[in-house]
């Protein structure tokens, strides 16, 4: 699955849904930085309360999730960027009093956003 940020503009909050599945238990890296596991351990999203400090190699390291760490952050950066309007065909979207952005990067997306070239468009999913 790819990388699911939600940026919760109210609270400065980030949920970065890695894996799907049922939550067993919520562990705390540290008082900002939670992590949702299943019951084999596995991380299946991770709550970060300092966007600022979002901890996500640290956290990658202590749990075993190392190699995502590049899309994440890809991710994250684009979630936190995420454009105030969005075009819509002929129809613009005004999102700046939303609450939440969604935003979902594919693999090939991310090569284009992590190489020195612009951003690339960012697919947002609908806000329920």
């Amino acid at each position: 699955m790819e990388p699911r940020v939600t940026y919760d503009r109210n609270v400065r909050a980030l949920t970065v849904e890695l894996e799907e599945g049922s939550v067993a238990g919520t562990v705390a890296f540290d008082e900002e930085h939670l992590l949702d596991l299943d019951e084999d351990g596995q991380v299946l999203a991770v709550e970060v309360l300092t966007p600022d400090d979002p901890k996500i190699a640290e956290m990658a390291t202590a749990y075993g999730f190392e190699d995502r760490v590049p899309e994440i952050l890809v991710a994250i950066l684009n979630a936190l960027v995420a454009p105030s309007k969005v075009e819509t065909g002929a129809k613009w979207i005004d999102m700046s009093s939303s609450m939440t952005t969604h935003v979902v990067l594919g693999p090939t997306e991310w090569k284009t956003a992590s190489a020195s070239g612009p951003l690339p468009q960012r697919k947002l999913d609908p806000v329920s």
